[in-house]
């Protein structure tokens, strides 16, 4: 059993916001180095695994990537707190692959 402190393990502290930063940080979230993608894999290749104590450590992995995509979030969200809407329509525009889910989700919060 997990016990989750809402806390992270390594502080972020980002001051200025950096919309060019966060366009490459934000492509750690997917892809086949991403965050996500590293996940799944340990989690999936944990069914196949016949012996249970490896089994364990692909579930620990697995689960602290999922960790790092929490501190992905956070980094993301420092360095575009704050910004004016047409600078972040700007970025949405520059990032065609996730533009829509980013898009969908900035709108529908505000």
């Amino acid at each position: 059993m997990w016990n989750y402190e809402k806390r992270l393990q390594y502080p972020v502290n980002i001051k200025n916001p950096n919309p060019a930063l966060a366009k490459f940080i934000i492509s750690q979230y997917g892809g086949p180095d991403g965050e996500l993608g590293a996940s799944l894999r340990y989690l999936s290749q944990r069914y196949s695994m016949p012996y249970r104590s490896v089994a364990g450590i692909l579930t620990d992995v697995g689960t602290e990537e999922i960790g790092h995509l929490e501190m992905i979030a956070t980094i993301v969200h420092q360095l575009t707190r704050n910004m004016i809407h047409h600078i972040i329509l700007r970025i949405i525009s520059l990032l065609p692959i996730i533009s829509h889910c980013i898009h969908c989700i900035y709108f529908k919060i505000r």
